[in-house]
């Protein structure tokens, strides 16, 4: 676990896709421990090496990305897992590639990875409640979806994907802007966090927030999010030293009066045990 840490930690300020890929099977090293992620990055590459002989260097940004999706949602059947969209299996990249199914996060993961192998610039763009990537060449930009099988985007239509997902929240063009490696890697793990809680399944959950942490020092959230794991694990003095950090960082927060009385009930059961 220490190693697969430390090695997502190096991974998270690169750029490159294939980088990306490789600290996206660091992130699912946690869930499988004897996973290989030489054998799956390999996976990747040899997708990448497949691109190469559809993407040709005539091919405008469109025809590219439109070669790639081809390659990835019709030829091997890459597709999003809208039945079972909560399936942890969807947020790791080794599962993705050999069940062909994922979330958007993960088929992001995978596009820009491909992307990238044939010398396309490609990035990784956080919509509100879905996740698209942006791909360039020669100076023109292209939005594509590939939980929605590669399908080209204009800002349009992710503004509308935005309406149908939050009725009544104007869009901020902002958001088209790309995310960093680091981002994407905190968001697949606040994913899998979500899930987790969802479940119930608190050690997982408490694995997922210190990633997040080790990638995001000043998510304070996350560190009374990861108190409160510890107390329901019944991590009682790992608990009160997160509560207690995120009051001193976050004195102002909203909820920070009401995390002082879980701090000071805690800290008295604490006592009347000694």
């Amino acid at each position: 676990m220490e190693d697969a840490r430390r090695r997502l930690l190096e991974l998270a300020d690169t750029v490159d896709g294939r980088s990306l890929a490789e600290a996206a099977l660091w992130i699912a090293v946690e869930a499988y421990p004897e996973l290989d992620v030489r054998h799956w990055l390999a996976r990747v590459e040899a997708l990448g090496r497949r691109a190469t002989e559809r993407v040709t260097p005539d091919q405008d940004v469109d025809r590219a990305a439109a070669a790639i999706a081809r390659l990835l949602f019709q030829e091997a059947g890459f597709r999003g897992n809208a039945a079972d969209y909560y399936d942890p299996r969807n947020s790791f990249l080794n599962a993705v590639l050999e069940r062909r199914l994922g979330i958007p996060i993960t088929l992001s993961v995978l596009f820009i990875a491909v992307a990238g192998a044939v010398g396309l610039r490609a990035a990784g763009v956080g919509l509100p409640g879905h996740f698209v990537v942006q791909v360039e060449r020669a100076g023109r930009r292209r939005l594509v979806d590939p939980f929605h099988g590669g399908r080209l985007l204009e800002v349009a239509d992710c503004a509308a994907l935005i309406a149908r997902l939050r009725p009544g929240e104007r869009f901020d063009a902002g958001w088209l802007r790309p995310v960093t490696t680091r981002h994407i890697l905190a968001r697949m793990l606040a994913n899998l966090k979500a899930i987790y809680v969802g479940t119930g399944d608190w050690e997982r959950a408490l694995g997922a927030v210190d990633r997040i942490l080790l990638l995001a020092p000043d998510a304070h959230g996350e560190l009374r999010d990861r108190g409160t794991l510890h107390a329901r694990l019944g991590h009682g003095p790992a608990a009160l030293r997160d509560w207690a950090s995120y009051l001193e960082r976050a004195p102002g927060a909203p909820d920070a009066a009401a995390v002082r009385e879980e701090l000071l009930a805690l800290r008295r059961r604490l006592a009347a045990r000694n």
